[in-house]
């Protein structure tokens, strides 16, 4: 079962579900998104999932970086780990494996080819 989160994560999953609906339909169609379409393919679950982290964050200790923002945007690889880690500890680990999935749907599906 999923802990439960200060912050709803329906936003994120929005976010990586519309993304890789778009990935999957570019790849069945056999041609390369929009550039728009490929920046929110790209960037919208990262950004999702980081602007879960800052909402999930108040109320903590943590609160009191004033560019958390900023710093999760430049290293949000190594940060969301680590701040799942120290807010939740133990049972962040299946929160970490949700977010994996929500970040590499968007790429699974873009690797989809079509049989021809």
């Amino acid at each position: 079962m999923l802990l439960r989160t200060h912050a709803s994560l329906r936003p994120a999953v929005t976010v990586a579900a519309s993304a890789t609906v778009f990935a999957a339909a570019y790849a069945l169609l056999g041609t390369a998104p929009q550039p728009l379409v490929g920046l929110y393919i790209r960037f919208g679950p990262p950004l999702s999932l980081i602007s879960w982290t800052i909402a999930d964050l108040r109320g903590t200790e943590l609160a009191a970086i004033y560019d958390w923002g900023l710093l999760q945007c430049m290293a949000w690889p190594v940060l969301i780990p680590w701040y799942l880690k120290r807010r939740y500890g133990r049972r962040a680990w299946p929160l970490l494996g949700v977010f994996v999935v929500l970040l590499l749907a968007p790429y699974l599906a873009a690797a989809i080819r079509p049989s021809r």
